[in-house]
Formats: structure tokens, C-alpha cells, sequence
């Protein structure tokens, strides 16, 4: 898919949206930010956040320290290699990664 085309993952035949997705450059551009950090220690349940360590990843080393503050019991993961889409370069890390996570969590629901 080519960068002036981004439209086409809506998978809509409405020219409006299609025409603002081209011309804005995606959602992200008229998306808000809501802080939520502090809400995140009414989790109850096990918390995986992957990362990529890149300078172009969306997880920055800030939002790490924030997730270390405000959910301390989240596995954290940075695939220093990696950028947004975290499978890439090493496909078969990530899918190792979730799958141990997704097994520790079978293991403790089974002993509970």
C-alpha cells in the first residue's frame, strides 16, 4: 500500500473519509491524547506492554517509567530492534514473548 492510499484499511467506499484520511494524513493527526496513567493501578489482571526501543518506536522510554510507576506489575518488554510493529525484525521473539507471558498466566490461573 502506497502512503497517499492509507484510506483503504477503512475498507469504506464513503469519499468523505476516504478524501479527509488522504488530505489529514490519518486518525492520528485528529486524535486527542488522554492521560489515563493514573487509572492504570485499577488493573487486576496481568499486563503485558511490548515495545520497540528504536527512536522511531511509539513506546518511548518516558511511557516505560510511566507504566513502571503506575502498573508495577507489568511485564515489560523493549525489543530494542523493533519499531512500532514489534514482530519485526524477529517474528518468532515475539511470538515466544506472548506465548511464555500467556503461559505464566495459565499456570497461575490453574493454581489458583
Amino acid at each position: 500500500m502506497s502512503h497517499e492510499e492509507p484510506w483503504k484499511l477503512l475498507k469504506t467506499e464513503d469519499t468523505t473519509v476516504q478524501e479527509g484520511w488522504a488530505k489529514n494524513g490519518g486518525v492520528e493527526r485528529e486524535s486527542t491524547e488522554v492521560e489515563l496513567w493514573g487509572e492504570l493501578g485499577k488493573i487486576e489482571r496481568p499486563v503485558l506492554v511490548i515495545g520497540g526501543g528504536r527512536t522511531d518506536a511509539l513506546l518511548k522510554p518516558a511511557h516505560v517509567e510511566k507504566y513502571r510507576k503506575y502498573l508495577p506489575s507489568a511485564a515489560i518488554v523493549v525489543f530494542e530492534d523493533s519499531c512500532h510493529n514489534v514482530s519485526e525484525p524477529n517474528y518468532e521473539r515475539f511470538i515466544n514473548k506472548v506465548r511464555t507471558f500467556l503461559e505464566r498466566i495459565d499456570r497461575l490461573t490453574l493454581s489458583s
